[in-house]
């Protein structure tokens, strides 16, 4: 049988605990500048790649906040941090030593701080089409929305970066981070009918999505009151089609199977064929 030493735990516990104090005294002991760069560096993740410093110097790095730092400046400071057991030399870039060590510089930051350079990130990441840099910007943006919130392009822009972040998500199969993404996305349009009023279209794309993955997801009473959000505010024929589509797919897992049959009889006569067994994967196929 395992037999645990809670003595020799509070003294890990203790010695965990004294190491960090001795970090933050030793981050407050280096120069502003190579502080600067580590604690923006930390931003960036607990991994960074030589390709993401060199995107991110001009806009991250500032030597002694005063003008922008130089290449060669850059690779000293980095050099130094090394040299410290900040951070080490990967393959491709660099990492933190630790994940004390990360979490430490991303702490000496305050907010207004933070929320800026993860805006500067975010506007960095944005701009290139692939998705995943989509989701990378969203999670960034996500981190300063408050910057978003008096401004009805800004939160309309915000909506739709989280919905291709949950677009990505959804095609790498994490439907359960898809739906925060989106969910997220209809919560920065804003409450009750004010998101319906600020962009229909997009309030209901995006609710739509919301019912599909809340199906893919298995909970059918939330795709019903996703279904029933859009059919509230949207009486077009194509949202009633989609609506009872996604309905008859949700009593597929009914009790009732005499209702599901009528349901796929009414589909069947709308020229809308349904399976014969239905997963969570037909549905997102469709």
């Amino acid at each position: 049988a395992w037999l645990f030493d809670v003595h020799s735990i509070q003294k890990r516990t203790m010695i965990a605990e004294s190491l960090a104090q001795l970090l933050s005294k030793k981050i407050n002991f280096l120069d502003n500048n190579t502080k600067n760069v580590l604690k923006r560096l930390s931003l960036l993740g607990y991994f960074f790649t030589d390709k993401m410093i060199s995107d991110f110097c001009s806009d991250l790095y500032y030597e002694d906040d005063i003008g922008k730092m130089e290449d060669h400046s850059l690779q000293a400071t980095l050099e130094k941090a090394t040299e410290a057991n900040f951070i080490e030399k990967t393959r491709d870039g660099y990492q933190f030593t630790h994940d004390k060590i990360h979490r430490s510089f991303q702490k000496i930051m305050d907010k207004t701080e933070k929320e800026k350079l993860h805006l500067m990130i975010g506007y960095k990441f944005v701009e290139r089409p692939n998705l995943i840099f989509q989701y990378t910007a969203a999670i960034h943006f996500n981190c300063a929305i408050s910057h978003f919130s008096d401004d009805v392009e800004g939160r309309h822009f915000l909506a739709k970066v989280n919905w291709k972040a949950s677009s990505y998500c959804e095609s790498r199969y994490a439907f359960a981070d898809a739906l925060t993404f989106i969910r997220q996305g209809l919560e920065v349009l804003g409450k009750g009918d004010e998101k319906w009023l600020a962009n229909f279209e997009l309030a209901c794309a995006m609710t739509e999505s919301v019912a599909k993955l809340e199906f893919i997801l298995g909970d059918s009473e939330a795709c019903r009151r996703a279904n029933r959000d859009i059919l509230n505010r949207d009486s077009s024929e194509k949202a009633k089609d989609l609506a009872l589509f996604r309905e008859v797919n949700c009593l597929a897992f009914s009790e009732d199977s005499n209702m599901y049959a009528v349901g796929k009889e009414i589909l069947n006569k709308l020229g809308m064929c349904v399976p014969q067994i239905i997963t969570p994967l037909h549905f997102l196929r469709n």
